[in-house]
């Protein structure tokens, strides 16, 4: 299948990067064509109709053979373009429609898409659709391909207003998605990251509870494509995926899972959260595996079956420098680094919100660890349990040789391995 994406020839020139259908297209000047010539590298198709605007639901008709359908804004954005059955509407073989999404901020959603075409059309997309030798059916000539997401692009979930038939793309009823996972899906599945090296793509939380009972919370299993790899710069920038909840009241957005993690990344994920509570976790609340790098900020981490933050085989979390971080109910532990998977948390305020027991604040197994530096514990809570234990090989750095440094009613544990620079049985 040929994609709507590179390699344009046309009147007006390619968007930024040679895309196609983006901002930079004289919309104007295509309506008062009366043919369309799009030439690819390896075919070319030409539509010899002239151009059908809509802005509100529309059926696909035997008039637009040959032509191309123009999406619009209309009142709120959100249509629906449906691709009827070719018998039903009178096509005959060979009749084939261009559709084009020319609206720059709103997604349209396709009912009765072929094989070979999403569900939803994201901005200054197109495709091309033709009727089967038979009659019977669509071919997908040309398809619209991973939409390049500008940077700074904003999704939206709502647990209470949104729905998961959305396109994501604004705030509130009608438009934002419903749970985190959809979201995740979406992107992994559409969305092309090639120009979040000049800013991350947004998944902004609505107020609510985002309980998941089959899975994680946010489950992210591998890279976003086209995205850039992890860098050193330890800040929501840095990340290509920002799941982002209320700066002002972090508690106000609440992800669980009781099935497993709150919040996993695996396989190679690189992501950045903040602004929200991870709580009532079967497992952890922030979970790494597989050589992944979650970032984040400004966290309420709650109750949880383990780790309230774990890191395991190769992968790395981190915390934004100067963020907050508030610990409140049990759990096995607060950090757990095993299997050469690592935490880092540099210069945090630590904010113990409430008593609550673990069976050591920090767990470090099996190569795995915590860098733990500058940082500021205070809070009204008070933690009972080990301060930390050690074996297997896991180490701990504080800068600071000092075994006290971690909260908790009874020492830390050694069974071998790394205390800054002392090496324990």
């Amino acid at each position: 299948m040929l994609y709507l994406r590179t390699k344009l020839v046309s009147f007006f020139g390619p968007g930024p990067g040679g895309e196609l259908f983006r901002s930079t297209w004289k919309w104007p000047a295509l309506r008062a064509l009366t043919w369309l010539s799009v030439v690819f590298a390896s075919a070319q198709v030409t539509a010899t109709a002239g151009v059908v605007e809509k802005d509100t639901n529309y059926s696909i008709a035997s008039s637009d053979c040959g032509g191309t359908v123009q999406l619009d804004a209309g009142a709120d954005g959100l249509f629906t373009l449906r691709i009827p059955s070719p018998k039903a509407a009178n096509m005959v073989a060979g009749c084939r429609v261009t559709a084009v999404n020319a609206d720059s901020r709103r997604g349209k959603l396709l009912s009765g898409a072929p094989a070979g075409l999403p569900a939803l059309l994201f901005p200054r997309e197109a495709f091309i659709i033709e009727v089967n030798a038979a009659g019977t059916g669509w071919n997908v000539i040309v398809g619209p391909g991973r939409w390049l997401a500008p940077a700074g692009t904003v999704f939206y979930v709502d647990s209470a207003a949104g729905n998961d038939g959305n396109d994501g793309l604004a705030p509130g009823s009608g438009a934002a998605w419903a749970t985190p996972q959809h979201a995740v899906d979406v992107l992994k599945q559409s969305v092309d990251f090639g120009l979040t090296r000049d800013g991350p793509v947004i998944v902004q939380f609505a107020d609510g509870v985002y309980s998941s009972s089959v899975g994680s919370g946010i489950w992210v299993n591998g890279p976003f494509p086209g995205a850039a790899t992890s860098n050193v710069n330890i800040n929501a920038e840095s990340c290509p995926v920002v799941f982002k909840g209320n700066p002002t009241d972090p508690s106000a957005v609440i992800v669980s899972s009781t099935a497993s993690d709150a919040v996993t990344g695996i396989g190679g994920a690189f992501f950045c959260i903040q602004d929200m509570e991870l709580a009532n976790a079967l497992s952890a609340d922030l979970a790494a595996g597989g050589a992944s790098v979650i970032r984040f900020g400004n966290l309420i981490l709650g109750r949880s079956g383990n780790a309230k933050i774990r890191s395991g085989h190769g992968s790395a979390i981190e915390n934004y420098s100067g963020t907050t971080i508030h610990l409140t109910g049990d759990s096995s532990s607060v950090f757990w680094g095993l299997v050469d998977g690592n935490i880092y948390i540099t210069q945090a305020n630590i904010n113990i919100d409430s008593d609550f027991s673990v069976d050591a604040f920090v767990l470090s197994q099996s190569g795995g660890g915590l860098f733990y530096k500058r940082n500021t514990v205070v809070g009204s809570g008070v933690v009972s349990g080990a301060k930390f234990s050690i074996d297997s090989g896991g180490y701990i750095y504080t800068e600071t040789n000092d075994v006290n440094i971690f909260p908790g009613n009874f020492p830390g544990k050694f069974g071998g391995g790394y205390y800054d620079s002392r090496s324990t049985p």
